[in-house]
This record gives C-alpha cells, structure tokens and sequence, in this order.
C-alpha cells in the first residue's frame, strides 16, 4: 500500500473523518468567540482551549454516536456501544470536569488572598456546563447527518 493509497483510505473513512471535522470545528468556534470577545485575532489562542462554548468532547463522541446510527442502525451494537461511551464522556464533561474547575477558582482565590506562590496559577475551565455539552453534542451530530447525507452519500 502506497502513502497515497493510505491518504485516500484515511479520507474515505466517513467515521474518522466526522470525529475530526466536529472536534476541529467546535474548537475553531472558541477562537472565533476568542476573536469576537477581545477584538483581536490574538483571540484565535483560544482555539486550543478546553472548556467552553462548545464542548468539543461533546461534538466528537456525539458525532461518533450519529455516524455509528448512520452506518449500522439505532438497533446495532457499533450504536448501542458508542452511545454508552457518548454518555460517559459527555458526564464526565459536565460532572467531574465542571466540578474540578469550580475547585480550581477557589484554589486560585485562596492562594492570591493568603499570597501563596505557586509556579503558575491552577487551571479553572477544565469543563463543561450542561448548555455547553448540549450544543457541542447537537454541533456533533449535525456534522455526522451533513456529511453522512451530503458528502459521503
């Protein structure tokens, strides 16, 4: 198999190419929100940020979850198991994540108020809340149903 033949293998791969299409796009939407918010393009950093408006994790298990329907079914096991997996990372998002970030900003308070040094400050937005996954699985599934019905079909 020749490099070119592994490309096009990898292009035509409607499933890879969904998770990756709704990871980047909802990513790419932070920067643009980044950009729009401090009217400068320097705000396109945010484009590698976790957190925020909209779940990227959310977009990609729920492009999984509608790529594995489109394929196989709703009655399949490729669905049954993604959908499962969708659902364990999207509460994760929300749940544990939000959680470990609400800890976060009150470390943070906690050490500028009692002037703690630390090497830098603790990461706060590590997660989702629920408006937010839910956008990112709706950004998700979209994509999937756009590519499924328009590009690969």
């Amino acid at each position: 198999m020749t490099f070119v033949d592994v490309i096009k293998a990898l292009f035509s791969n409607y499933t890879l190419i969904t998770v990756a299409s709704a990871w980047f796009w909802a990513q790419f939407a932070k920067g643009v929100q980044g950009v729009i918010r401090e009217k400068s393009l320097k705000g396109m950093r945010h484009i590698g940020a976790n957190g925020g408006m909209p779940s990227s994790h959310a977009a990609g298990v729920s492009a999984l979850c509608a790529a594995s329907a489109c394929l196989y079914g709703l009655d399949s096991f490729q669905f049954g198991g993604t959908f499962l997996f969708a659902m364990l990372i999207m509460n994760d998002a929300f749940g544990v994540r939000y959680e470990v970030g609400k800890h976060a900003k009150i470390l943070n308070r906690i050490m500028k108020k009692e002037n703690i040094e630390a090497e830098e400050k603790i990461k706060e937005a590590v997660g989702h809340t629920p408006l937010q996954v839910v956008v990112g699985s709706a950004f998700g599934i979209v994509i999937a149903l756009f590519l499924y019905f328009v590009v690969y079909n």
